[in-house]
């Protein structure tokens, strides 16, 4: 019978730091998409749809799973789901306008959230050293 490692119980299962290093991209990746989109409705008459901004925020997302897969060290899925429900949480609170929590459409926006990150960190798994 193989001797077990002392430590192979008492490893966390999220590494905070991937997460985080996800999270911050994910902001930074969303705060410079919605200066972007700022200048051009200042400067047009275009107006930016719903669609069009729930797309960039699930890219932002993306990318931020892609980070945290990349960082952590085993079950990168694992960090894309808790990294998507981290940003939309996020999201959430800054700019949806109604009770979180109360309504359905809520619920499946984040699952979106939850799936697009989770390839994302599935996606950077693959790429991590």
């Amino acid at each position: 019978m193989a001797k077990r490692d002392s430590k192979e119980g008492k490893r966390m299962v999220l590494e905070p730091m991937a997460l985080l290093q996800g999270v911050i991209l994910a902001q930074f990746l969303w705060l410079l998409t919605s200066i972007v989109l700022a200048i051009i409705v200042y400067f047009s008459s275009w107006q930016a749809s719903h669609g069009l901004l729930a797309l960039l925020a699930r890219l932002a997302a993306l990318g931020g799973g892609i980070v945290a897969g990349a960082k952590c060290s085993e079950r990168a899925w694992l960090h894309g789901v808790f990294l998507g429900i981290l940003v939309f949480l996020i999201f959430s609170l800054v700019g949806y306008g109604e009770p979180l929590f109360v309504a359905w459409p809520w619920w499946k926006a984040m699952l979106k959230m939850m799936l697009v990150a989770m390839i994302g960190g599935i996606t950077g798994g693959l790429f991590s050293t």
